[in-house]
Formats: structure tokens, C-alpha cells, sequence
């Protein structure tokens, strides 16, 4: 036999690859070995459209990482299980976890892509007209005063001297965006307006309250499902442009996500005493165990960065922080990413501070 028939027989049949997956007389180890190979093969077409920053590889890992988390998704049909991987990989997203853009969510046979509230500051950016946006909660104890009307402004001076600050109440969640013509949009939501709507719209909430597990995304990681419900507000409201390209993925999160589809329910890590299946053959389990290559963004670092420049209250503070972050950057990738926090951190405080004038100071009781 000729090595090109060879080559021939010995190349994968990603027809099968997908029967494989869908088989469900088939053990989960070994769909879920079906689905990494259906990505190898097709990676050329899943992954064509992924950022310089991340690697066809991780994107796969990513992926693979939902799915194991999340059995749930095996049971979709394959063809929008796939779809919905390489939407994510068009945008360049993070899967899953709190910290990524967007999640794998079965509903029904359907699997579908339901951005967090990263991944519709991502899409809203995509429109070309949003300079920064930034994202706070208030604390009790932090100074914090809003207004509306004719001169509409948010003032927050956080309580960092208090070492215990990040564990307190959280009295308010804010956005401020900035917009590239000079307008500014604001919002601001107590933690008792955020609470009626997570009690009025998610059903993930109350079946995890029902069911005495308070294991939804609510009850784990509370700030970020805030925030994402206030920028999704805004977003319904107008406020912020929106590229009508995205529409509908940006959609997909507003109508869909209140319901049976709150992202954050699926994507919980094993409770005591059980484990995650065994990782595809040469895959990490988790991104930290292996080196950042050359043009991949270091996340845990990103994340590290977010939070230590959200607690800057000037641009000094910004800088000393900064001063801090560059030198624990292994690449330019992440270095650059860093200089864009610092820079949109710079800005949201300028808009936070407009100079003009002393204004009243109120303590959140």
C-alpha cells in the first residue's frame, strides 16, 4: 500500500467522530474523547477566526473543560454543541468559570452560547463607540454618592484602609461608560433592586433555595451575576450601542438567560466527594499548569490585575499598582493587556472625578 493511501485510511472520519459523541451507549470518557478529536480535525474551521492571543489549543482545553464539568451538554445535539464552540472561538471567548465570557448551556437538545457579563462588555465594545466601561460595587463603609437628573455623576472613594473591606456587605453595584463621542451613561442599582430582580426572574436561584443547595451562580458568586444584570439592563434600556452584528448573541443572554437558562447553575465545580472524569490524553486539567506561550494572555494575572487597579482611587495608586503588575508579565501579550486595564482604570476615574469642585461625601450605612 502507497503511503498516500495509507495516509488516506489512517485519517480520521469526523463523520463517525460525531456518531461517536452522540452515542450515548458509549461511555462519557469516551464521547468526551470524541469531541476533543471531532475539534482536531476540524480545527482548521472551528478555530480559524481565534484571536492572536489565544491558542487553538486552549480553546479546545476550554472547551473540553465545560463539557466535563457540565455532562449535561453531552446529551445536545453534536451539530449545536460544535456551533457553539466555534461561535466562541469567533469572538475569542473565555468558557466557563467566573471569570470567562460566555457559557455552553444546554436547553433542551439544544446547546447554546450565553455570554456572562464579560462577554457583553466584550460584544458592546465591538460596536466601535464605547471608550471604557467599568463595573464597581460599593462596600458598607465606602463613601459613596450618585445623582441624576440635570447633573447626573457618581462619586466612590473606597475604604481600603479598612483590611476586611472585601468581605462586607456590598451596598451598590455601578457601571459608567464611557462613550467615544464624549457622552457618559451611568447606572446604579442597590443590592435590594438586584435582589428583587434575581428573586422575580431566576428560576436557577429558587430551585438552588428550593432544594437547600444554594449552589446557583447567585448564591457563589453573587458581584458578578450582579453585574451582569445591570449591564443587561442597560443594554435593554439603550444605553449602550450595541453592533448589530452581535445582536444576537447579546439577545440570546438578555431573553434567555433570567429563565431556565441561568448560565451560572451549570458551570459548578465537584461538590465533596466527587470527581471530575479524567482529562483528555495530553490535555491539563487547568490552563495554570502549563507556560504562557509568546502571544497568549495570562488570565490569572488579568484577574489579579482587575482587582488590584478597581481598588485605586487615583491615578498615583494606579501607577503604583501598575509598577507592581508589569514585572510579573512573562509576555508582551500580557503586558499590553495590563497597559489597556491601566489606562481604562485612568479614565473611569477621571469620569468618577470631573474636578469640579468639593462634593458632599455620604458613608453607606
Amino acid at each position: 500500500m502507497s503511503e498516500t493511501a495509507i495516509a488516506t485510511v489512517q485519517k480520521p472520519n469526523v463523520h463517525d467522530l460525531i456518531a461517536k459523541v452522540s452515542d450515548k451507549k458509549l461511555s462519557f470518557d469516551a464521547r468526551l474523547t470524541s469531541v476533543g478529536e471531532v475539534m482536531k480535525a476540524t480545527a482548521h474551521r472551528m478555530m480559524a477566526a481565534l484571536p492572536k492571543h489565544v491558542t487553538a489549543e486552549r480553546m479546545m482545553r476550554v472547551a473540553l473543560n465545560a463539557i466535563r464539568k457540565n455532562p449535561k451538554l453531552m446529551d445536545c445535539n453534536a451539530a449545536s454543541l460544535f456551533g457553539a464552540i466555534t461561535e466562541a472561538a469567533t469572538y475569542g471567548w473565555e468558557l466557563g468559570g467566573i471569570l470567562g465570557h460566555g457559557y455552553l448551556v444546554p436547553y433542551g437538545a439544544e446547546c447554546v452560547l450565553i455570554p456572562g457579563y464579560k462577554g457583553l462588555i466584550d460584544l458592546c465594545r465591538r460596536s466601535g463607540q464605547i471608550s471604557t466601561i467599568s463595573l464597581e460595587v460599593v462596600h458598607q463603609g465606602d463613601q459613596f454618592v450618585y445623582s441624576l437628573g440635570d447633573d447626573p455623576h457618581i462619586n466612590h472613594k473606597p475604604n481600603d484602609k479598612d483590611p476586611k473591606r472585601d468581605s462586607k456587605p456590598i451596598a451598590y453595584v455601578y457601571a459608567v461608560v464611557r462613550l467615544r463621542d464624549g457622552g457618559i451613561q451611568r447606572s446604579v442599582w442597590s443590592k435590594e433592586r438586584i435582589d428583587a430582580h434575581k428573586e422575580q426572574y431566576s428560576q436557577a436561584w429558587r430551585r438552588a433555595e428550593d432544594n437547600k443547595k444554594k449552589d446557583s451562580f447567585w448564591h457563589t458568586a453573587w458581584p458578578a451575576a450582579a453585574k451582569k444584570t445591570v449591564i443587561r439592563d442597560m443594554i435593554q434600556r439603550g444605553l449602550l450601542p450595541v453592533s448589530a452584528e452581535y445582536r444576537d448573541a447579546i439577545d440570546r443572554g438578555i431573553e434567555n438567560d433570567p429563565d431556565e437558562m441561568d448560565y451560572g447553575s451549570f458551570d459548578m465545580v465537584p461538590g465533596e466527594g466527587q470527581e471530575l472524569p479524567p482529562a483528555i490524553e495530553g490535555e491539563a486539567s487547568d490552563a495554570g499548569e502549563r507556560p504562557q506561550t509568546a502571544d497568549e494572555v495570562d488570565n490569572e494575572l488579568i484577574c489579579n490585575a482587575q482587582i488590584e487597579l478597581s481598588r485605586a482611587t487615583d491615578e498615583a495608586a494606579v501607577d503604583l499598582a501598575a509598577d507592581k503588575l508589569y514585572p510579573r508579565a512573562e509576555n508582551e501579550a500580557t503586558k499590553t493587556a495590563i497597559a489597556g486595564l491601566v489606562h481604562e482604570r485612568k479614565a473611569a476615574l477621571k469620569a468618577l472625578n470631573p474636578g469640579k469642585g468639593k462634593q458632599q461625601k455620604e458613608l453607606v450605612k
